[in-house]
């Protein structure tokens, strides 16, 4: 992943790597330990698939906000320095950097980390809207299979 939100065109140091990693990680684990830890009061009573609902919403919002950090850290430097510009007509000439541009991509590339985790929603919200329904197995088997 850290290899992949940097921009080819830029250079990374493995020190660059494993700083974005570190932050990734730590962020995605303070995210889940805090948002546990401010629900905890909440939560304390929950099981079956509301639990499972909660489960999910805490895991979407640290691996999303992991996510961005780590395309953030990774291509901080094109934040500074800009990247490059290229001629619509003609993709192969450069015409210029613009930092401006290097906001754009970045800021783009973090708002994408927390759409490509909303799949993590959805077999949470099946299950809940099951429960609510009234269709959930009573049976241990089936309960547990689904």
């Amino acid at each position: 992943m850290n290899y992949g939100n940097r921009n080819a065109t830029s250079k990374y140091t493995n020190e660059d790597i494993a700083k974005s990693y570190t932050v990734a990680c730590g962020s995605s684990i303070a995210v889940a330990l805090g948002i546990r830890k401010a629900l905890e009061s909440r939560t304390r009573k929950m099981k079956g698939p509301k639990l499972i609902f909660f489960n999910s919403i805490s895991a979407f919002l640290a691996c999303s906000t992991a996510g961005s950090l780590n395309a953030y850290i990774m291509r901080r430097t094109e934040l500074h320095k800009g990247i490059d510009v290229v001629d619509p007509r003609d993709p192969n000439v450069i015409v210029g950097k613009s930092v401006l541009a290097a906001k754009k991509a970045v800021t783009e590339t973090a708002i994408s980390r927390y759409i490509l985790t909303i799949p993590l929603l959805f077999p949470s919200v099946v299950l809940y809207g099951i429960e609510r329904a009234g269709m959930l197995p009573r049976k241990f088997w089936p309960n547990t299979l689904l």
